[in-house]
């Protein structure tokens, strides 16, 4: 992981700089080093992407559960396998009132699919029981 940092932190400098000189003095750079800019600009973005890629990749490995391990009593995302999160206090806007209330919900950390319950639908219950509810509700589904 450190060598992946040093190599983004490496492109990322070196694409700051040309992307600064660019944008100083563009016809000038353009003009002294003709195609040459524009071949070393696209290779640095292609450098880019390949890293932000790869980081991507590295961080979806780290995150997600391994062996279909439950965390915190949460079985992994059904549709990537990631790892699922629980918010007691989600906020969200009502469509009826507009006002800022809370829910509880499960989320993957990867790819974002979530349920939720908002205690305004269920007046009465602990947010605890609520959240339980849920946690059962997602375990349910979860193919992991």
């Amino acid at each position: 992981m450190t060598d992946m940092r040093e190599a983004t932190a490496n492109t990322s400098d070196e694409a700051c700089a040309v992307a600064c000189m660019l944008v100083s003095n563009p016809q000038g750079a353009l003009r002294q080093n003709g195609d040459g800019w524009q071949r070393r600009v696209n290779d640095l973005i292609r450098a880019l992407r390949d890293e932000r890629n790869a980081l991507k990749a590295e961080i979806a490995t780290m995150a997600a559960p391994q062996g279909g391990e439950a965390v915190d009593g949460l079985k992994p995302c059904p549709f990537c396998g990631g790892r699922a999160e629980l918010d007691s206090r989600r906020g969200y806007r009502s469509l009826t009132t507009g006002n800022i209330e809370s829910a509880v919900a499960i989320y993957c950390l990867q790819c974002s699919a979530d349920m939720s319950i908002c205690h305004r639908d269920r007046p009465g219950i602990d947010p605890s029981e609520l959240a339980d509810e849920l946690r059962e509700a997602w375990n349910k589904r979860a193919t992991g």
